[in-house]
């Protein structure tokens, strides 16, 4: 199974691995059966590995933003450009 982030991901003061582990209950899946597709380094991809889930991270699509998002992805830029640069794959 995937979990896609997006409009209709955590709501209500849910954090993103709440809504995870909420999502996988829901649909019966387990760890071990489902990959976790998000375009957030901070977000989507920590979340998913403390779940222990395989995590995919795909370009964001381009649109209007939060600016926590916007900050996030200043950082997001840093971090990733610095694991380039090393030669490590993300």
């Amino acid at each position: 199974m995937l979990l896609f982030t997006g409009a209709g991901g955590a709501q209500g003061g849910q954090t993103t691995s709440q809504w995870v582990a909420a999502s996988l209950s829901l649909v019966g899946t387990d760890i071990h059966e489902t990959a976790f597709v998000g375009d957030q380094v901070f977000t989507d991809v920590l979340a998913g590995n403390r779940l222990g889930l395989y995590t995919i991270l795909v370009t964001p699509l381009a649109g209007k933003e939060f600016i926590g998002t916007r900050i996030n992805r200043k950082l997001e830029k840093l971090v990733l450009g610095r694991i380039k640069n090393n030669n490590h794959r993300y």
